[in-house]
């Protein structure tokens, strides 16, 4: 059966912690815990899943709807591990995700504030297939403003294996919006706002 880990947990495990990155986002006093490693997830949930049957429910449940019950039970394991050998593996990807029916809000809120801890300069970058071409845009508009190389991965409905990836927790939705806010909106609107 999978084992789910707290933060508090993470922290003292000195061998799960080399997994974990962190980014910290200084203009609104936020962190987040980025995965670097191998891992499964489907996607619909984006929940991670790593290769020693580790998961991690509050850095990766997309929001407070979202039950993740099914995945601790005994039939979700062995159907898991049934299939496991079937999964498509990619290499090398950055795990952004969205929506698999394609709802913009969604995206919005809980997918792209992701973007914004990439770090690298030439990606590619792993999004649902049915993600509008308006997502997409935005994706590359913010990418080109930094100056980031990139490529799309287009994934399916179903499991996929991850190697050598990276994928950057959910933030809660205060925080998403924060982020959001703090890079959409020109600095100078504001301090315009403050007077």
């Amino acid at each position: 059966m999978f084992q789910n880990f707290s933060n508090q947990q993470i922290k003292k495990d000195e061998k799960l912690k080399l997994n974990f990155l962190s980014a910290n986002f200084k203009e609104i006093n936020s962190t987040c815990n980025i995965y670097k490693g191998n891992f499964f997830l489907d996607t619909f949930n984006y929940f991670l899943i790593n290769e020693n049957n580790n998961t991690f429910d509050n850095l990766f449940t997309r929001d407070n709807e979202q039950n993740n019950t099914h995945y601790f039970t005994k039939d979700f394991f062995e159907n898991f591990n049934n299939n496991i050998e079937s999964f498509k593996e990619y290499k090398n990807v950055f795990v952004l995700g969205s929506n698999a029916a394609s709802n913009y809000d969604s995206n919005l809120l809980q997918f792209l504030p992701r973007i914004f801890f990439i770090q690298e300069k030439k990606i590619k970058i792993a999004i649902h297939r049915n993600s509008s071409n308006k997502f997409r845009d935005f994706i590359e508009l913010i990418l080109k403003g930094k100056n980031v190389d990139f490529s799309f991965i287009y994934l399916d409905d179903g499991f996929y294996k991850f190697t050598n990836c990276t994928m950057p927790q959910f933030l809660n939705l205060n925080e998403s919006i924060k982020v959001l806010k703090n890079l959409l909106i020109p600095k100078n609107t504001k301090n315009q706002d403050k007077k």
